[in-house]
């Protein structure tokens, strides 16, 4: 009898804490989701490897797009040095969802290799589709401004440094206008008369005409 009380006398502690709002099934999955409900904002990157992930829907891409998994170390196009941010420029803007392409280290440069690969209208449209872009990826307008030829990096031989290059704060790009330079050529001209030569023409008088209404008057 004293053992069948100690038994009943023991209480089972209750674990504390709150309980959680939402349970969590970790083998929910994403069979019954309804295709329409998805967002159709997204970004895709061109001529990039897929990388296969299980844990995230078709056609989204991972939050944390800066890491890679193949562990490769990546040049700015624009100014040749290591990228630790990637940044890239936009193509197009189809049905929401932006195609961008490139591989850069800075806004900067994104803007520069722009200005550098594109002319006339298509040059505007580039420009405005990559202001649009940043506003969707920041949530406002940012101001970008363009930095000089890459040749100006101490990287080429220039005097500007990557930090400087990537901010541009302390210099502002000049546009003159080229001067191309006026060859004059001084031809002289032979003005002597050739007079032996046979093949130019020669001016000459016929000898004069008696025969006139004067002479045949006898006047």
């Amino acid at each position: 009898m004293e053992e069948t009380k100690d038994k009943t006398s023991v209480k089972i502690k209750k674990k504390r804490g709150r309980k959680p709002k939402s349970i969590i099934n970790p083998n929910k999955t994403t069979e019954g989701l309804d295709k329409n409900s998805i967002n159709d904002n997204m970004i895709i990157k061109l001529k990039i490897e897929d990388i296969e992930n299980n844990n995230i829907l078709p056609g989204y891409s991972d939050e944390n797009i800066n890491e890679y998994k193949d562990n490769k170390c990546y040049n700015c196009w624009n100014c040749c040095h290591k990228i630790q941010k990637m940044h890239s420029i936009p193509l197009k803007c189809v049905d929401y969802k932006f195609y961008i392409y490139g591989d850069f280290c800075s806004l900067s440069c994104s803007y520069r290799y722009i200005v550098d690969n594109y002319k006339n209208r298509e040059l505007w449209e580039k420009y405005e589709l990559f202001n649009l872009y940043n506003r969707k990826i920041y949530g406002k307008d940012i101001t970008i401004k363009l930095p000089p030829n890459k040749l100006c990096l101490e990287h080429f031989g220039g005097n500007i440094h990557i930090d400087d290059y990537r901010e541009s704060k302390f210099f502002n790009e000049m546009n003159n206008p080229i001067i191309i330079p006026v060859k004059n050529n001084n031809i002289k001209k032979d003005t002597n008369t050739k007079l032996n030569s046979k093949g130019d023409l020669k001016l000459y008088r016929k000898s004069k005409n008696e025969k006139n209404i004067v002479s045949n008057m006898n006047l």
